[in-house]
């Protein structure tokens, strides 16, 4: 879910209690904005969408191009917001748990999570998919 009220700059997971509700639980946070609700200007946007998808993998110019993609939907005069948003979870037959969502409305992500780690302590994988234009 994205628990603001008014963006998608955070994306959180929650699990029941033992009684079956939500009431009481926080949210465990999968991914977020490094400043949620402070828009970035469109230089430090640039750099931390390339330097993230050249770690996980893309070209110089497949980084060009999605940032390019993104800046064109998510930024504005002078600043850009972050965006994490149609989450889908799932549990295979394996057990484990994925997690599939849209990142900065360029490439989808997959994280993987152990149901059997306390918690759900740390994602096992994490991969982005092919672009979406």
């Amino acid at each position: 879910m994205n628990p603001a009220p008014r963006n998608r700059e955070i994306l959180a997971l929650l699990q029941t209690n033992t009684g079956g509700s939500f009431d009481g639980v926080s949210p465990w946070i999968v991914e977020s904005s490094a400043t949620p609700q402070t828009r970035l200007s469109t230089g430090d946007y640039e750099r931390l969408l390339g330097d993230e998808l050249k770690a996980r993998g893309a070209s110089d110019e497949q980084a060009k191009a999605y940032v390019a993609s993104a800046k064109r939907q998510l930024c504005g005069a002078g600043n850009c917001a972050q965006e994490f948003s149609y989450p889908y979870l799932l549990q295979s037959r394996d057990g484990y748990i994925h997690l599939v969502y849209t990142w900065h409305r360029t490439r989808i992500k997959h994280v993987r999570f152990d149901p059997l780690q306390p918690a759900l302590a740390a994602p096992a994988a994490v991969v982005h998919a092919a672009a979406v234009n």
